[in-house]
């Protein structure tokens, strides 16, 4: 009962924290955007960071600041289904753990930032600063089609969600036990995160709001994989036991079927309101209902042992 005590204490810390610095940032978030796309910062040291922290090796434009967290991800996915040979499958079992932990992470908070642009629909930055019109605060609804919403939103921002995607090995240091090596590597990772999302508000892609909260929803999301959902710190110490039949893996892909479910749902009832077509009801009513029969399977399965 304490432990529950303190960690609803925390999460409420941590949601007054947000809600402080979102307050701050409100009313003068747009002037971030405005000054930055008056500045000429070609060809200085800003203007070099910027563009490696924005690009990536997939896009043609070599090794880039995104490609950190791939390199971690495509590991994983390699280790992964490597673990379950097996004539190494005991052998590998720690590292299937964790590779399956970071394929989780990596798969739910890339859905999750996916449906916040989906669901919120704000206009990018750089196209607001041309337009004032088009300007929405955040966590409203912004006037992008559903089309370019899916596909450049800019509440959350998604380069920022990948880079805070390393603090998942900040936790993997907690079991050490040294509150130096623990302190350092969160500090690392989610200065790594700042670093990513400052790029992106010089660039004039995001506001400030949607790099800090891309930093508030990927932690949170990270805990609560963590802690809560695997339970990694009771399988490290033999509490529990190691999952061998793939329900990281199964897990992860239910909750991208269910974050599509429910976020279709809250697009289907906005636009009822906007341009209403006979469909968007039911998708409403049965997006939840077969969201809820699939998050109970989720339950059992990391309910396993």
């Amino acid at each position: 009962m304490e432990k529950k005590k303190r960690n609803l204490l925390l999460l409420t810390l941590y949601l007054v924290f947000s809600i402080i610095i979102s307050i701050i940032l409100a009313p003068i978030e747009i002037n971030f955007s405005i000054y930055w796309s008056e500045q000429n910062i070609s060809g200085s040291f800003l203007d070099k960071i910027t563009f490696f922290m924005n690009r990536t090796m997939f896009d043609g434009d070599g090794f880039g600041g995104q490609d950190v967290s791939y390199i971690f991800i495509i590991i994983s996915l390699i280790v992964y289904p490597i673990s379950f040979i097996k004539p190494i499958k005991e052998y590998m079992k720690t590292m299937r753990m964790y590779s399956g932990f970071l394929i989780a992470v990596g798969l739910s908070t890339t859905i999750i930032g996916r449906a916040f642009k989906a669901i919120f629909a704000r206009v990018r930055p750089y196209q607001v600063v041309g337009d004032l019109s088009l300007y929405s605060p955040m966590w409203t609804f912004g006037k992008y089609s559903l089309d370019d919403a899916i596909s450049k939103g800019s509440f959350i921002s998604g380069h920022t969600l990948i880079a805070i995607y390393l603090i998942t090995f900040a936790f993997f240091i907690t079991k050490t036990h040294k509150p130096w090596k623990i302190v350092i590597s969160f500090l690392i990772s989610i200065a790594w995160a700042i670093l990513m999302g400052f790029s992106r508000v010089v660039a004039v892609k995001h506001y400030p709001s949607d790099v800090f909260w891309s930093m508030i929803i990927g932690i949170a999301m990270v805990s609560w994989l963590y802690f809560t959902v695997f339970k990694i710190p009771k399988r490290e110490s033999g509490e529990l036991e190691i999952y061998g039949k793939g329900e990281e893996f199964l897990w992860s892909l239910i909750f991208v079927v269910v974050t599509i479910l429910f976020s279709s749902s809250i697009i289907a009832v906005r636009y009822m309101f906007i341009n209403f077509i006979w469909y968007q009801p039911l998708l409403a009513v049965i997006g939840p209902l077969i969201g809820y029969i699939l998050i109970m399977g989720m339950n059992r399965i990391t309910k396993v042992n």
